[in-house]
């Protein structure tokens, strides 16, 4: 990690004033920024309206973006020196494969770290102060965490919910957590919620660099070395825009990073959790496997999406053929129920081809002698 980071310092400017910068900042809020011209604003006001009685430092890792977002930070670190310290890529370090955020991580100074993308942005001037307040009561907890609203923002920016609803992420009715297993399955932290314990954070070199999603992992390695709580006020926004890395990517991208990232917290948890994580290793290959074969576009591949799915999670979970079998169940009943009877005909058709011996289940036999 060490010659990681050195190698990034090389790439990186840093701007800030020690002159007025906190001597030792109780949080650091971390933030990375990439083309964020449009929300940027929004994100450091939502900051920098905190009503807290302890000092905090805000340190921004902008990406040699390609549009004005570095100018904005660079003009609101201007304005705020006592607050915000800058780490500006001299090129962009997202496209050599090196993660600007453990680096600026790494840099935060504070006991805690809030986390705020330079996308997203709080709503509450009061959200740092009660975060804060219940890790000092806690002393236990690695970190905690609260529901955000979510926001789809259109390629024009004016902002909309789907079903015209405002909806959150995160959502639970669990406020408190004795380890990791709640996060087993999927994240339900929103990164813009949570506050972190610096001092059980993990060394961010080896695998950690290599990782295509950072922020599951890392609640799910503080979880394991100490509980996590929920407030249950809702405090920030999650903004789900076409610019942003998880939007931009191909529906077939975003599974394979789930299922690259699942594979890695499965090698952290299985030892501490092997019932739990027995269970997901189905649920991610059916989540995987349903998604894709859901559009039309897509079913018509169904042999080519199906061996792409068997070449990317035959190890370390199930064989191929337990795999494929598995594959084409899942992919049966959420067509069926999806009232698509050809679709469903056809797919356990597939089924009863590669896998004749389900004609042994009295389930799967009733099952196509009704088709």
């Amino acid at each position: 990690m060490k010659k990681i980071l050195e190698k990034m310092e090389e790439m990186v400017e840093v701007v800030e004033d020690h002159a007025r910068l906190p001597i030792e900042p109780l949080v650091s809020v971390f933030m990375t920024t990439y083309n964020h011209e449009r929300f940027i604003t929004q994100a450091l006001d939502g900051i920098l309206m905190q009503e807290v009685d302890f000092p905090y430092e805000i340190v921004i890792g902008e990406d040699k973006s390609t549009d004005r977002t570095r100018e904005i930070v660079c003009e609101y670190q201007r304005k705020h020196p006592d607050k915000i310290r800058l780490h500006l890529s001299k090129e962009n370090l997202y496209s050599k494969n090196l993660k600007p955020g453990w680096a600026v991580l790494a840099a935060s100074r504070g006991k805690y770290i809030a986390m705020c993308e330079g996308d997203d942005y709080w709503t509450d001037p009061q959200k740092l102060q009660k975060q804060v307040t219940w890790m000092e009561d806690h002393l236990e907890a690695s970190f905690c965490f609260h529901s955000c609203r979510l926001e789809d923002v259109s390629s024009a920016g004016d902002e909309s919910n789907h079903d015209g609803r405002c909806r959150s992420i995160g959502a639970t009715e669990q406020n408190y957590f004795e380890d990791s297993r709640a996060l087993v399955m999927w994240c339900i932290v929103p990164t813009v919620s949570a506050v972190l314990r610096k001092s059980m954070l993990p060394d961010l070199g080896g695998a950690w660099r290599a990782l295509p999603v950072g922020d599951w992992p890392l609640f799910f390695y503080l979880g394991m070395q100490g509980p996590f709580g929920r407030l249950p006020e809702m405090m920030a926004v999650y903004r789900r825009h076409g610019g942003g890395v998880w939007s931009s990517r191909s529906l077939q991208q975003q599974k394979n990073v789930i299922l690259d990232t699942y594979r890695f917290i499965r090698g952290l948890g299985m030892a501490r959790f092997p019932d739990e994580f027995r269970q997901a290793d189905v649920k991610q290959l059916r989540d995987y496997l349903d998604d894709l074969f859901w559009k039309s576009k897509e079913k018509q591949g169904l042999n080519r999406l199906l061996a792409q799915g068997i070449d990317r999670l035959q190890s370390p979970f199930f064989s191929a053929r337990r795999l494929s079998r598995l594959a084409l169940e899942a992919l049966y009943y959420k067509t069926r129920w999806a009232g698509r009877r050809e679709h469903a005909r056809a797919v356990l058709a597939e089924l009863v081809i590669r896998h004749p011996t389900v004609l042994l289940n009295r389930h799967w036999l009733r099952c196509v002698l009704r088709r």
